[in-house]
């Protein structure tokens, strides 16, 4: 019994090492390679944001938007992929898509979107913003625009800006940003005719 208790033991404290070891050599493989720093906003496959406060020797920790603290085991993150949306002082240029019908003339669009979109305060005016026929194929087109921001937090602010403003714009030419138009048939059966 009592060598059954040991080697029980022994593999209960070899899977807690193990873990442990584990942990120690992704907290120092992370260190090393500086995939991010103190400061940086990170994205996980889960779709948790969080901005990182501490990197210890076992776990980093990200806070949260509605100020919560996750804590991920740097094992985890070493073993799975992320995205470093990065820190205060790295710009952050994501694009977006507008649909309008296709009745309007794309030059006129293009004009009115670049227009709008250099009013909003938050996007930078280097690089310049860029509007661009995306898909002229169907009705409605979908137009890109693409925006450099101070940083990923300023995103926010800076999102609700540009379709603010492109809204505004449009409606005062008679336009608006158009919803996605599907084109569902469907057959109507006489229930008076029979099966078969």
């Amino acid at each position: 019994e009592f060598y059954l208790w040991t080697g029980a033991t022994a593999a209960v404290l070899a899977f807690i090492m193990q873990q442990t070891l584990g942990d120690l050599f992704s907290g120092l493989a992370l260190s090393l390679e500086r995939p991010f720093r103190i400061g940086d906003w990170l994205r996980l496959p889960d779709g948790t944001e969080g901005q990182v406060q501490d990197i210890n020797w076992r776990a980093t920790h990200l806070r949260g938007w509605d100020n919560t603290t996750f804590v991920i085991p740097n094992s985890v993150l070493a073993r799975e992929s992320f995205t470093n949306l990065h820190g205060a002082r790295h710009k952050y240029a994501p694009w977006y898509t507008l649909q309008v019908s296709g009745e309007a003339d794309p030059k006129q669009i293009i004009t009115l979107m670049q227009e709008a979109v250099t009013r909003c305060p938050t996007v930078l005016s280097a690089p310049a913003p860029v509007v661009r026929l995306m898909n002229g194929s169907r009705s409605p087109y979908i137009y890109m625009v693409w925006v450099h921001f101070a940083n990923y937090p300023s995103m926010f602010a800076g999102r609700e800006e540009i379709y603010r403003e492109v809204d505004a714009a449009l409606r005062q030419e008679g336009l608006k940003i158009a919803a996605d138009m599907q084109e569902i048939s469907y057959t109507r059966s006489d229930p008076s005719t029979p099966a078969g």
